[in-house]
């Protein structure tokens, strides 16, 4: 997901959802119950004069303090306005840290073009030993969340269903990046274990030796 789709996303989520709580209140308080904005606005000044009192504000203070609260109506069409405008502020100062998280949590995002792993014939170039089964020969997918797809699709060469688990990331010298080792599973039985380089521009078609991959893949 990039910076902009995961700052649209979540502020237009966002925008809608206090839009539709600003409409709601506008129609509360100037349509079902005109006096319930009252009701609150008293009930935030005795709030406010008690607090005050409770913290020995001088009295002159507190009376032009409740004279300016007295003098706004916060429950009004214009003032619920303003607040819906003054959310949308900061929904999007908060949209802006979510798009930099998603923008962070892509593994293809840090990496431009040229740096990921070239492929060929379903194998990534310059990779020797045997496919899958060697660090130096990986499985190559776009990004981790490709890998986890693919591994859904993987079965042994007899149909059974194969299950992993990650163990842990390596390396090796003729492979660019990050090397993720899966253990594989048959029956709860540990069968192999295998390596997926998850930083090249495909989605591999080919399984190891002894498995395969479904038609979805």
């Amino acid at each position: 997901m990039s910076f902009k789709e995961a700052f649209t996303a979540y502020f237009i989520a966002t925008a809608v959802g206090l839009a539709i709580s600003t409409m709601v209140g506008i129609l509360i308080f100037t349509v079902v119950d005109t006096e319930l904005a009252s009701y609150l606005n008293e009930q935030s000044i005795e709030m406010t004069r008690e607090f005050m009192e409770r913290f020995n504000t001088p009295q002159e203070v507190i009376d032009e303090s409740l004279r300016e609260l007295g003098e706004i109506d916060n429950f009004s069409m214009v003032n619920q306005a303003k607040s819906y405008a003054s959310g949308l502020i900061v929904q999007a100062v908060i949209g802006l840290l979510v798009g930099l998280i998603f923008k962070k949590s892509d593994p293809n995002a840090i990496f431009k073009p040229e740096d990921i792993n070239d492929t060929e014939n379903n194998q990534i170039i310059g990779a020797k030993g045997k496919y899958g089964f060697d660090i130096t020969n990986p499985i190559p997918t776009k990004s981790i969340p490709h890998s986890y797809t693919w591994l859904n699709n993987l079965t042994t060469d007899n149909d059974v269903e194969v299950t992993y688990k990650r163990i842990f990331s390596s390396s090796s010298p003729n492979i660019k990046h990050g090397i993720d080792v899966y253990e594989l599973f048959a029956d709860e039985i540990k069968i192999a274990t295998i390596y997926v380089s998850p930083y090249t521009n495909i989605n591999s078609k080919k399984a190891p030796q002894g498995f395969k991959l479904s038609s979805r893949a």
